[in-house]
């Protein structure tokens, strides 16, 4: 489906009062420094429509976790590790915005220099619902608008003391569980009379932290797995569900049919596990032993502990540990999707989703994106440096350089901590190139399983329905028979002249013409997966070696991938990208030569009439000044005669972004 088609079945549904919806416009993870001065935290959530904040201190052993929703109203809150009632202060959360909510001085959620998350979950039918009702004492239905069964509901007294109690379709109710403890599921018809919520309503029995006469409450609904979002309103972005841990180091494997972002899980059959909480955002990396949690019934800072990662279609548990995997121990979950090309809406602007910068910031971010950074390169143009390449998945800290087959490294500035960008550590020379997953671009982490049958090993991906992979670069990070040294291996649509392009490969950190290789199993990608197989190069699918993918994708006024012949005639080409292009990458890709490189140009750094300043993706040298090789137009670019990327009967394969 094309980007007009989109906007006007988006129109359509507006028109009828049922717009398009993605997770970007319901769920955000937001991180940021107290700085004790009232502020606004724009994270383009609309709260005029109803909603629920969550704030954490992360920095701090002692702060509470605190609760604020537009039923109750701004400045009263809850605490998710109390059983204490509400409580109200004016310079807590003072406002809820149509693009965030606003703080005040309060040091809850605004201490100077110390570090916090929030949590915003925006009501949305078949999302999140928050209901306030009194308690009567006896058996009562309480309505929601939830739309859908609710697949979790937490309860809370608010004008008197009363522990939290959950609801959760994966233990049922007969049972409840206590939020601001870590005692196991307790079996009692008191909480909800034994009977299962419905899409319009959920019982409440005679218990005091549920429906106590008189009793004022809160209630916060989740809903579970109700496929109405994403560009074509047909993906699902939440999931309540539960597992069995078997009590090995390779756990339940969890597949929800999209990426997760944001997990909170609960060993429901065992007292002393706590209620952990990890998102994509502070740290839930793949295949890294330092992925961050908060526990929702304590007071204790952030903290670092591996219970697995999110993968492309949900999550794995990659420990024994009785929080997350002891046998025969039922587990409940929330989980929230991740944006991707999948869940969220339609991308229009090709700013919304990629940024060039300058360091100018001694902290994250160094380099401003206006958008959370998925995958950044970085280096100076004017000296010789190795391209730097990182991603939000492999974890912090972790880094690669396309101009070289080294393992992935330590890079202790690579930091992703940032909803507005990427990077920690200033300096002025360095430039970077930062994209945020969408309809065009997907990052995939995965592991090699050796296996090298055409079209027998594929991953999946989240560029969406409407979007197959055009370009795809792959990197060993670690692991395997080569310890992670590889070389970068290319797939492109337009390689042996589009005729099973799959089965030939470039080189990202060389400058050789393609060649036949089986690195994408021979097989092309789909609108769901990608293949790869195995041979001699390790490049793709070594047994037990981590791999990162890189999936980019043509996306109508945003991005291109394509290809193109030199002119025989030696005359100027002009290239038709649809757009006016902020970057160009470009390669021979029929002929090797000592200047047959992957050229970057970019608006940045300048790219028009006269010479331009070109950087090569597969050396360390300083970008070049002397050759006129590239100009751009406001439909897409002009490639010189005769030099470099424009010679009569060679191909050349590009990717441009808006």
């Amino acid at each position: 489906m094309d980007l007009q088609t989109q906007r006007l079945m988006a129109g359509a549904a507006g028109a009828a009062g049922d717009s398009t919806i993605g997770v970007e416009d319901v769920f955000k993870t937001y991180v940021y420094t107290g700085n004790d001065t009232a502020r606004s935290i724009n994270n383009g959530i609309d709260l005029t429509k109803g909603g629920m904040v969550w704030t954490k201190c992360r920095s701090n052993d002692s702060t509470n976790h605190y609760q604020f929703d537009t039923e109750r109203g701004a400045t009263k809150y809850v605490k998710s590790n109390q059983s204490n009632a509400e409580g109200s202060d004016s310079n807590t959360l003072t406002s809820f915005n149509n693009n965030g909510f606003s703080l005040g001085t309060d040091s809850s959620s605004n201490q100077n220099n110390r570090t916090f998350t929030s949590w915003t979950f925006r009501k949305q039918k078949k999302f999140f619902d928050v209901v306030t009702y009194t308690g009567s004492g006896s058996a009562q239905n309480i309505s929601h608008l939830l739309g859908s069964v609710p697949g979790m509901i937490m309860v809370k007294r608010v004008d008197a003391g009363a522990s939290w109690r959950v609801y959760h379709r994966g233990i049922g109710a007969t049972k409840g569980l206590k939020l601001n403890a870590s005692e196991a599921e307790v079996t009692s018809s008191g909480y909800w009379n034994d009977m299962l919520p419905t899409s319009s309503s959920f019982t409440v029995k005679d218990s005091g932290e549920t429906n106590a006469s008189g009793g004022t409450y809160i209630a916060y609904l989740f809903a579970h797995e109700e496929a109405e979002f994403g560009p074509d309103s047909d993906q699902k972005i939440i999931s309540c569900g539960s597992y069995t841990g078997n009590g090995s180091a390779t756990g339940p494997n969890i597949n929800l049919g999209f990426e997760s972002q944001w997990i909170m899980i609960k060993n429901a059959s065992s007292s002393g596990n706590g209620w952990m909480m990890y998102d994509t955002m502070r740290g839930w990396f793949n295949n890294a032993d330092d992925d961050r949690y908060i526990m929702a019934n304590e007071t204790s800072a952030e903290a670092a502990f591996d219970l697995g990662h999110p993968t492309s279609t949900g999550f794995e548990i990659t420990t024994d540990n009785s929080s997350f995997n002891a046998s025969g121990d039922t587990y409940i979950y929330i989980v929230i999707a991740a944006e991707t090309g999948k869940t969220m809406k339609a991308i229009e602007t090709g700013s919304d989703v990629f940024a060039m910068g300058t360091g100018v910031h001694p902290t994250v971010p160094c380099f401003h994106s206006g958008f959370p950074v998925d995958f950044g390169l970085r280096r100076r143009k004017d000296m010789a440096e190795a391209w730097i390449t990182s991603a939000r998945l492999m974890g912090e800290s972790k880094s690669l350089a396309t101009n070289s087959s080294d393992a992935e490294g330590n890079d202790t500035n690579g930091l992703f901590d940032s909803n507005t960008g990427y990077y920690s550590g200033i300096n002025q020379y360095n430039n970077a190139w930062m994209w945020k997953r969408h309809a065009g671009f997907d990052v995939v982490a995965y592991v090699g399983n050796g296996n090298n049958t055409d079209g027998a090993n594929s991953h999946a991906h989240n560029l969406g329905a409407n979007n197959v992979p055009e370009m795809i670069w792959i990197k060993t990070r670690s692991g395997g028979t080569h310890s992670g040294v590889t070389n970068w291996t290319v797939g492109h649509k337009d390689l042996n002249g589009g005729i099973n392009p799959w089965r030939s490969t470039l080189i990202l950190n060389e400058r050789n013409a393609e060649a036949a290789t089986d690195n994408f199993g021979n097989t092309a990608p789909t609108s769901s997966v990608f293949y790869v197989g195995e041979d001699s190069n390790g490049r793709s699918n070594t047994s037990g070696a981590n791999f990162i993918a890189l999936l980019f994708s043509s996306v109508e006024e945003v991005s291109k991938v394509d290809g193109y012949d030199g002119d025989s005639n030696a005359q100027d080409k002009t290239i038709s990208c649809g757009f006016q292009p902020r970057l160009v990458i470009a390669k021979c890709s029929t002929v090797g030569a000592s200047y047959n490189h992957w050229f970057v140009f970019d608006s940045t750094r300048g790219a028009g009439s006269g010479n331009d300043k070109a950087l090569r993706l597969d050396v360390n040298e300083a970008q070049t000044t002397n050759a006129d090789i590239i100009e751009f137009t406001s439909n897409g670019f002009i490639v010189k005669a005769g030099y470099q990327l424009n010679e009569g009967s060679r191909k050349y394969i590009y990717y441009a972004h808006a």
